[in-house]
């Protein structure tokens, strides 16, 4: 590899840290969420769950474990 191309994936790299940095200092300067907003999530992701289903299998079933859309996408994309 030749100088030239060690500084540009070296700027390439340089600039992924410094927005994955910045991406953090913007998450730990959000404002915390309230009790009430907690629990009004916790409610609207237990609706979503089938009585007796494990949070596992119910991630599993909406998709959010793998990544791929699930059965249940159109009502995990209703709690964003």
């Amino acid at each position: 590899m030749t100088y030239a191309a060690a500084k540009v994936v070296s700027d390439e790299v340089r600039a992924r840290v410094e927005a994955q940095q910045a991406a953090m200092q913007a998450s730990e300067d959000a404002p915390a969420l309230s009790e009430l907003a907690i629990a009004q999530t916790q409610r609207k992701i237990a609706a979503l769950m089938l009585p007796g289903e494990t949070v596992t299998q119910a991630l599993r079933r909406l998709g959010g474990a793998s990544g791929k859309s699930g059965k249940g996408r159109q009502d995990a994309l209703m709690l964003a």
